[in-house]
């Protein structure tokens, strides 16, 4: 199942959800480069791992990270540190990998 063109953070940018097997693939990507790239990849990725978080609580971690930019090892700590899964720079696509059983989990905040 695919979900195209998902607005969440804002108009600039895409979220496309995909399931693989036991996993949500959350790409996003965007087109609209008003700030340099790396800085439109990392905070969409923070926000919605933040976002997240705040509902499903903060011991949710991702299975896997990437980024399309280059990265820094002076700061590829503090990425492990925030996203607290492996982090992959130089990336085909910019995704954040979720358990699928996580996804699906009834939280108690849920309207149902």
């Amino acid at each position: 199942m695919v979900f195209h063109d998902v607005r969440i953070i804002n108009d600039a940018i895409t979220v496309e959800l995909e399931e693989d097997g036991n996993t949500l693939v959350i790409t996003i990507s965007s087109e609209d480069r008003e700030f340099p790239h790396y800085y439109q990849d990392d905070s969409s990725s923070a926000i919605l791992i933040n976002m997240c978080r705040v509902n499903y609580g903060k011991e949710l971690n991702p299975i896997f990270v990437s980024f399309k930019h280059t990265g820094s090892t002076l700061c590829s700590g503090d990425y492990y540190s925030f996203f607290r899964c492996p982090v992959e720079f130089r990336a085909g696509q910019n995704q954040i990998i979720l358990p699928l059983d996580v996804v699906n989990k009834r939280l108690t905040s849920s309207n149902l």
